[in-house]
């Protein structure tokens, strides 16, 4: 992350709400359980950040409803901060992967 060239503090409040929002909702289970959460951030060509949360639970029910801030806070405030949300099935389909695209200009207030 420390050559994308936006707001790096939203960055940082962003992976932790998605991080957060992963360990309350997903229950990775207790400590020895082989499911966990990971954190992968990644700078595109087109100089956009995307911050991805994976958990070990493949499905969304509520994604757009969260999102838009109907039930939680959590991914509502993300999107608060000019994020482009989605998610998709992780490659072995036994998780999902929660994405925050963010570019590069003014965070909204």
């Amino acid at each position: 992350m420390a050559r994308w060239r936006g707001n790096q503090e939203a960055a940082v409040v962003v992976a932790g709400l998605l991080t957060a929002n992963a360990v309350v909702h997903a229950n990775p289970g207790p400590l020895g359980d082989r499911r966990c959460i990971g954190l992968r951030l990644a700078v595109t060509e087109a100089d956009e950040l995307l911050i991805d949360v994976s958990d070990p639970l493949p499905q969304f029910p509520d994604f757009a409803a969260a999102a838009a801030g109907e039930c939680g806070r959590g991914l509502w405030q993300v999107a608060r901060l000019g994020c482009d949300l989605s998610w998709f099935l992780t490659d072995d389909g036994d998780g999902k992967v929660v994405r925050a695209r963010m570019t590069v200009g003014p965070v909204p207030a």
